[in-house]
């Protein structure tokens, strides 16, 4: 979590998948005023850990001084290129060029004519524009930089207080021409209308633009991809007849990969997000224990998103139909939530304390898309927006949705003695996504309802009268918690019979959307948990033990479709699968004294993760590069692919082993070797192809934790944090498009140990044109193991807490970021993240990599 983010917009939301949370950087836990967890509909997700997915909502912007206080800080920094993965060189790329041309089937002889970059002597006239050596890595990324700024001013009277925060800030993306820039206004207010009357406001306002980069898998645009793949023998700039290099980009060469400089300088990926978020509170005493409390939300979200990609240096697009592109794309979101509820709260005695309410609340949402997509426009690339398109080559569509939900839902707390806590709640949600006849719900005048509800015991056992006289034990708590929800991410209308409008050939037609089921419900999750908190050592050391066990019932699942209905998936309730595991969290103040102390804290978590039941015990989901599979009686989302067992050194080998694939070519001497697993008659037949894919590894680490440390001398401090997982497989897809070795692309050095004569030992097969044997298919050669320990953060500041110059107070600090991992990932960077969507959990599709970062800052109290 950015802590500076955090300050320049008050508040951070986050979905949340785990019951861990990684420390806040750069944020003293102190200066949190207010943290909530919103639970909402439980994600389908395969973590399964203990609470539902909800919203995280970290205040740092209250307005607790009656005096104004005004707070000013600023830092900058670099971000270091990242580590480069070591490409062939000129010379290396002519060997591997002109080997991988002999089995395309083209003549020999045609070879200087069509690509005669590969033949291209000193004494040559041209030879200035083949005879280089370009790393074209040092083209696409760099250093970049950033800078924070952010103001705060906090003030009122006993009547109303306030509180505003004015943030900036500008980021440098390591790959060159991207970058992230946000501006962000935020306002809190409390008010005393009345004795008994308090009303409370928060705005935020923020704006956000960010220039972007495709990943790999847009092969035309990705500068990671063209970075990577373009020969080196060419330079980025042409050349005139004489030999003088040009300012005008290189076009596209016989190699067929796109220029590097063409995608920094030519591509156009602009996006502008504008948000803001408003909620209003009003709390009402109606007596000393009733209070009546009712909020309202509003949010609204716009996107815009414009992009070009040109004609000038690049490959062809749209299967070699279009020479550039224009794109453009317009969201928003706009959404209105209401919660009412009444509060009682007493205290009974000096035994009881009950804390209670009952509510009702709503959400409506609306939501809207629109795009549109031209192409071939002046071939000089000088005209990029829609209009300029060619008119017969346009395409348009969108999409809008209106969804709500309404939820009628109570909760008790009660205490006894402060040894014995007992706390239930339960909610009647209705939601206008699942279907009219939906199942395992309750209806009321045809309206579903799923029932939802929640309890939790705890026991204080440190408080007993057994163990007052044990001293070392400060507190002793055992936890127990169940709970159901519920999770209606389904789409708007899937549950219904609808048309919607397409566009073919300037006409407008009605289709019928998938065949749908009016019996799709809420996915269940059943979710239990046992924790145990120790604490001794005058509280400086603490203990939490949580074991955790989640069962998630009519699974939300796409459904393949017969072809002949003209759609892919429809969604159905269809599945079961469970999650359970463990997790640990050891804190303490380890040296405390007047002017030193050292607090430390480790975490470890681990789970795993059973499909119990699945429609047909199976479903594959099929990714740009591979295969996942979901099985009953097994983890869900494992790769699934050939197991490759090496390389066949000779022909002799590959002759004993008498295997084909599945078109029936024979696998020869420098190709991989594939198990043969099984066959159409459930025995090994000599045929690679469907019957042999098996599980090749998961993307679901088997540990994941993290250790932080604070130390403190006088003034000064010094923070540390470590993260890591481990056990978890990656598909390093970037390598597999590095490695494959099956057209002109240039590729990694580690392709030198490729497969070249007969008797050759390796484990990296022969290059092969188009590679119609399957060299290069998804196995387990590409998948790599993820684990990684990072040191993440590391700060020291200096504080002054009394008067500094003309300031109240003020704090200096350097921070570094990402200065160590140890790891055996062999591309640019272990942690990432393409998406979302767990069907992309584990896919290295070469997004920017996280890298070195170098800080510096300064707080300063006006």
């Amino acid at each position: 979590v950015d802590g500076q983010a955090l300050e320049s917009t008050g508040i951070m939301e986050s979905f949340v998948d785990g019951f861990t949370y990684n420390p806040l950087v750069g944020i003293n836990p102190s200066d949190i005023t207010n943290l909530t967890i919103i639970k909402d509909y439980a994600a389908t997700s395969i973590y399964g850990m203990r609470g539902s997915n909800g919203v995280v909502l970290i205040e740092t912007l209250k307005p607790t001084e009656v005096q104004t206080v005004i707070d000013f800080s600023f830092r900058t920094g670099i971000s270091t290129s990242p580590g480069q993965l070591p490409q062939l060189n000129s010379d290396q790329y002519r060997s591997f060029a002109k080997e991988v041309l002999m089995s395309s089937g083209t003549s020999e002889e045609d070879y200087p004519s069509l690509y005669p970059g590969l033949y291209v002597t000193e004494n040559d006239d041209n030879s200035f524009v083949y005879n280089n050596n370009t790393n074209w890595q040092n083209t696409i990324f760099r250093n970049s930089r950033m800078e924070d700024i952010y103001f705060r001013i906090l003030g009122g009277d006993e009547i109303a207080k306030y509180g505003l925060s004015i943030g900036y800030r500008n980021n440098e993306g390591i790959i060159d021409q991207t970058s992230f820039n946000r501006i962000s206004v935020r306002f809190v207010g409390d008010f005393n209308m009345f004795q008994w009357l308090k009303f409370s406001v928060s705005s935020n306002l923020s704006s956000n633009t960010s220039n972007l980069k495709e990943s790999t898998i847009i092969s035309q645009t990705s500068p990671i991809y063209t970075g990577l793949a373009k020969n080196p023998l060419m330079v980025p700039y042409s050349f005139d007849e004489d030999g003088n290099q040009l300012t005008v980009v290189e076009d596209v060469d016989e190699m067929g990969v796109s220029n590097p400089m063409s995608v920094i300088d030519g591509f156009e990926a602009v996006n502008r997000n504008y948000r803001f978020l408003t909620n209003f509170k009003m709390v009402g005493d109606i007596s000393r224990n009733f209070k009546i409390n009712s909020a309202v939300g509003i949010n609204f979200n716009s996107m815009m998103e414009n992009l070009f990609m040109p004609n000038l240096g690049m490959e062809l697009y749209a299967r070699d139909e279009a020479y550039n592109i224009s794109k453009s794309l317009s969201n928003y979101l706009f959404s209105i939530s209401n919660d009412n509820f009444i509060n009682y709260k007493a205290e009974i005695g000096k035994s009881h304390a009950i804390n209670t309410n009952l509510g009702l609340r709503f959400n409506i949402n609306k939501y809207q898309l629109d795009w549109g997509i031209a192409k071939n426009s002046f071939e000089n690339d000088e005209y990029t927006s829609l209009q300029s398109g060619t008119s017969n080559l346009r395409e348009m569509g969108g999409d809008n949705g209106n969804w709500n939900r309404m939820a009628l839902y109570g909760n008790l707390n009660y205490t006894f003695r402060d040894k014995y806590s007992l706390s239930l709640s339960a909610a009647g949600e209705n939601s206008t996504r699942i279907g009219p006849n939906a199942e395992n719900v309750v209806f009321v005048s045809d309206i579903p309802f799923g029932l939802f509800y929640s309890s939790g015991l705890s026991w204080r056992i440190s408080n007993e009268a057994f163990l007052y006289q044990v001293s070392w034990i400060d507190d002793l708590k055992l936890r127990l918690s169940y709970g159901k929800t519920g999770n209606d991410d389904i789409g708007n209308y899937d549950a219904f019979n609808y048309f919607y409008i397409l566009h073919y050939r300037n006409t407008t037609g009605m289709v019928p959307g998938p065949k749908t089921d009016e019996s799709l419900s809420f996915e269940e999750s059943y979710q239990g948990n046992v924790g145990l908190d120790f604490a001794t050592w005058g509280n400086r050391l603490r203990l939490s033990v949580d074991l955790f066990k989640n069962r998630t019932e009519n699974l939300l699942v796409n459904k393949l479709q017969e072809s002949y209905l003209g759609h892919t998936y429809v969604p159905v309730n269809s599945g079961e699968i469970e999650n359970k595991g463990w997790g640990i969290d050891l804190s303490g103040r380890i040296i405390q004294n007047k002017d030193f102390s050292w607090d430390a804290g480790i975490n470890i978590s681990r789970f795993t993760n059973n499909v119990i039941s699945i429609d047909n015990n199976l479903i594959l989901n099929s990714f740009e590069g591979g295969e996942y599979i979901s099985m009953a009686g097994d983890n869900m989302l494992n790769f699934y692919g050939y197991e490759f067992k090496g390389v066949f050194k000779n022909t002799g080998d590959a002759l004993v082993a008498n295997l084909v694939n599945e078109d029936g070519l024979p696998f020869g001497a420098g190709d991989a070797i594939y198990s043969d697993i099984s066959g159409s008659e459930g025995i090994p037949d000599g045929i690679i192809d469907n019957f042999d894919k098996t599980f090749i590894g998961s993307p679901i680490p088997d540990f994941f934790g993290g250790f932080n440390s604070q130390i403190k001398y006088d003034k000064w401090k010094l923070d540390i944090m470590v993260q890591g997982v481990y056990g978890n497989e990656v598909f390093n897809y970037v390598r597999f498009l590095n490695e494959k070795m099956t057209d002109l692309s240039n590729q990694s050095q580690a392709i030198i140990n490729r497969w070249q004569y007969e008797g050759h030992e390796t484990d990296m097969p022969r290059s092969l044109w188009g590679d119609p044997v399957g060299n290069s298919a998804f196995s387990s050669r590409w998948i790599e193991d993820g684990s990684y320990l990072r040191l993440k953060n590391i700060t020291l500041s200096y504080k002054i807490p009394d008067k500094f110059l003309v300031f109240r107070n003020a704090e200096f600090y350097v921070s570094g970021i990402n200065l160590i991992t140890l790891t055996n990932y062999l591309g640019y960077d272990p942690e990432f993240a393409f998406s979302y969507s767990p069907v992309e959990l584990g896919i290295d599709y070469g997004l920017i990599p996280f890298t070195k970062t170098f800080m510096i800052g300064v707080k300063l109290g006006l």
